[in-house]
C-alpha cells in the first residue's frame, strides 16, 4: 500500500471502557454497543418512534498509534478524516479525536485538545450501520513525537425498558484525505 493511502483503524470492540461504565456495554464480534435487541432492516426512509426516556451513557477510548502516511500532510490540500461505522439506534453516538501533549516536566494538569468532535445523527433509529465522517480543516498536522492521540466514543441510550436498536460502533478509521 502506498504510504499516502495508509490509515489507522480499530474495531469497536477493541476499545477500553471507562471504569465507571464497565457493565454498561456489550461486545458482539467487532461491535461495541449498549445492551438491547437489534431488529432487522426496515423500509428505507421509515422512522422508528421511540418514546423519550432518561439517558445513560458509556465512554470507550481507543489509543491511536502512528501509521506511516496518517501523520504526514506533505500536500497543502491534504488533511486527515475520522470515519466511524456506527448505528445511532434509539440513543446516539458522540465521537472525539483528542490530542494530548507530552510534558517535559512537572505539571498540575494534562491538557487535551479536541481535533475533531462530532455527534453522529442519521435520523433513522432502525437504519442499521452507516458510515459517518468528519474533517477539521484547521487541525494541525499529527505529531506523534510531541503528542499522543486517542479517539473517545460516547454511546448514549435511553434507560428503562428494552432498548431496540441500541447505539453501537463497529469500526473507526483515521486516514489522509483531500476531500473536505
Amino acid at each position: 500500500m502506498i504510504d499516502s493511502n495508509k490509515l489507522w483503524s480499530c474495531v469497536g470492540s477493541a476499545g477500553t471502557v471507562d471504569p465507571a461504565d464497565i457493565g454498561k456495554v456489550v461486545f458482539a464480534g467487532s461491535v461495541v454497543q449498549m445492551p438491547g435487541v437489534v431488529i432487522g432492516p426496515v423500509e428505507p426512509g421509515a422512522r422508528v418512534s421511540v418514546p423519550p426516556r432518561p439517558q445513560a451513557k458509556a465512554v470507550i477510548r481507543y489509543s491511536v498509534t502512528p501509521v506511516d502516511g496518517v501523520a504526514l500532510q506533505s500536500k497543502p490540500l491534504e488533511r486527515y478524516a475520522l470515519r466511524v461505522v456506527a448505528r445511532t439506534g434509539s440513543g446516539g453516538v458522540h465521537v472525539r479525536f483528542l490530542q494530548v501533549p507530552m510534558i517535559t516536566g512537572p505539571a498540575t494538569q494534562i491538557g487535551e485538545t479536541a481535533l475533531i468532535d462530532f455527534p453522529l445523527q442519521d435520523g433513522f433509529a432502525a437504519a442499521g450501520f452507516n458510515v459517518f465522517s468528519s474533517v477539521n480543516v484547521s487541525a494541525p498536522e499529527l505529531d506523534f513525537v510531541n503528542n499522543s492521540y486517542y479517539v473517545e466514543i460516547t454511546l448514549n441510550e435511553a434507560v428503562g425498558g428494552l432498548d431496540i436498536n441500541p447505539p453501537g460502533v463497529a469500526l473507526i478509521q483515521l486516514a489522509p484525505t483531500t476531500r473536505f
